[in-house]
């Protein structure tokens, strides 16, 4: 509210409005106050005394650029308290803070501790305080830790911290988040002495750290779900120890060149190293369960040389795929980069027979399995027939001919593909049933899927497959749409009859 102006003063009670009157009288620095239905509910303010003023509302109080003492009497009149900030370099050399043990309801406390200071020392902790936040402080040590019993979140951005060795006399017993970005960490070593057992997230960004021990400092934080290593100077990353419930790993800008061996950390799903040297991964030539833990849903190598990889880059862990952005879309969208890796474990699955599979990933796209392994040459057409026109084998002999009759959408429709990627991926299942169900007619699929696919489940061993091939080659040859024949001169195909079958289709091909 602007306090110079009347009509807003008058939205307060009566007796809030005489302290704040009085406040303006001595000519004190009121900065932002916030009134709710008449009552202060935040104050903030520059040098300010406060003498005898009371909000008994009050919930939030700030402290900018002081240099005068702190008026705890008046901190302590409020017993509704949540939110207190010391900001601008105000806990000086003999400016102590009021002890604020009787805060029952104060939840969240920021310092902004001068320059010279580098130790945290005591000054009466809220009993009940949650959020601590030091940002900025230059601090390097830690005095006595016993008081944060119920502390959730510790903030230290932008510190001088080199060591958790002060850590090892306490635990923090519900420390959640811990946030030590911008200090000057050189490994984890330390991070053993860390006794936190339900902490979530470590926040290890823009450190000096080049080793990381394994993780093996980490390995007894057991509730730990996210680890931040952006912008440090790790430059291989071998992993040796589980830290069981991690989920998130980031070494986004680090100089790694090589991941050697990941398969450790058994529950990460997200491994993100954008815009590293990366130029090894160790496994992606051989089974990739070698360096890659069966957890692991997606590896995010943007920015990172690896377009030498492609030959390889087709390499899959159970349902788990890999794809070069090069060629598949990645989940996200906007990300454009070639030099794009990313691992992701499909969304659905249908198993159609013992020998082929369709998947799912989350870029929408839809990949045909055959035996466990990609098949590339998985659908690219999806026809749109209108649901009022019945099929008139007459006039449609097969999808092809509809092709040509109905037109259809292309698989490359991004805008397409992302509204009806779900009823695409069943109806593939369902035109995959069917095709099974119907001995391989390679009339039930386009050919530029029915005839790739009759052929690798072929050269799988799938013996219905084995049995109608070739028989299928001969068949669509000899009384096929003028496309299909185009198609199977062009690919190959009728390479696979001999030259008295091949004349028993058309004497005219077995001359060419």
């Amino acid at each position: 509210m602007d306090l110079e102006d009347e009509s807003e003063l008058l939205k307060v009670c009566l007796q809030e409005r005489r302290h704040l009157i009085e406040l303006l009288g001595r000519g004190e620095r009121v900065a932002t106050c916030y009134v709710l239905k008449g009552h202060v509910k935040e104050i903030s303010f520059f040098d300010v005394e406060m003498c005898g003023a009371t909000f008994p509302y009050l919930e939030e109080v700030s402290y900018f650029n002081s240099h005068g003492p702190i008026d705890g009497e008046f901190l302590n009149r409020h017993d509704f308290l949540k939110v207190l900030h010391f900001g601008g370099n105000y806990y000086r050399e003999g400016v102590k803070l009021p002890d604020l043990s009787a805060l029952s309801n104060l939840r969240y406390v920021y310092i902004d501790l001068p320059d010279d200071r580098k130790t945290l020392t005591p000054f009466g902790y809220p009993p009940k305080l949650e959020h601590l936040n030091l940002e900025l402080s230059r601090l390097q040590r830690f005095g006595d830790l016993r008081p944060f019993l119920s502390l959730k979140i510790l903030n230290l951005y932008k510190n001088n911290v080199a060591s958790l060795e002060s850590f090892k006399r306490f635990e923090i017993p519900q420390l959640e988040k811990l946030n030590l970005s911008g200090n000057n960490l050189s490994s984890l070593e330390s991070f053993k002495h860390l006794r936190a057992p339900k902490l979530r997230e470590l926040d290890l960004s823009y450190n000096q750290i080049s080793d990381l021990g394994g993780l093996e400092p980490l390995s007894h934080l057991t509730s730990l779900e996210t680890l931040d290593l952006t912008r440090n100077k790790v430059s291989s990353l071998e992993i040796t120890h589980d830290v069981p419930n991690l989920r998130r790993l980031d070494l986004t800008e680090n100089q790694i060149t090589e991941i050697v061996a990941i398969r450790e950390i058994s529950s990460v799903e997200d491994l993100i190293v954008h815009f590293n040297p990366l130029v090894k991964v160790a496994g992606l030539e051989l089974p990739l369960g070698s360096a890659i833990g069966t957890s692991l849903l997606y590896l995010d190598a943007l920015g990172t040389p690896m377009q030498k990889y492609y030959d390889e880059i087709v390499e899959y862990l159970d349902s788990h795929g890999i794809f070069y952005n090069k060629e598949y879309d990645l989940p996200s969208k906007g990300w454009e980069s070639e030099e794009s890796l990313a691992i992701f474990a499909p969304i659905r699955t249908r198993a159609i027979s013992n020998f082929l599979e369709l998947r799912q990933h989350p870029s929408g796209r839809t990949f045909v399995f055959v035996n466990g392994e990609l098949f590339r040459h998985c659908a690219a057409l999806v026809l749109s027939i209108p649901s009022r026109v019945a099929y008139d084998t007459d006039l449609i002999a097969s999808i092809d001919a509809a092709e040509a009759y109905f037109g259809g959408r292309s698989y490359d429709d991004e805008e397409f593909e992302e509204e009806m990627s779900e009823q695409i991926f069943w109806a593939h299942a369902s035109n995959l049933q069917a095709w099974v169900e119907h001995d391989y007619d390679t009339r039930v699929l386009h050919r530029n899927l029915a005839f790739p696919l009759l052929k690798k489940l072929t050269e799988a061993g799938d013996p219905k497959a084995k049995r109608v091939f070739k028989e299928e080659i001969a068949k669509r040859y000899a009384s096929g749409h003028p496309n299909v024949r185009e198609f199977l001169k062009r690919e190959g195909y009728l390479d696979y009859l001999s030259k008295d079958e091949l004349d028993a289709v058309s004497p005219v091909a077995a001359r060419k």
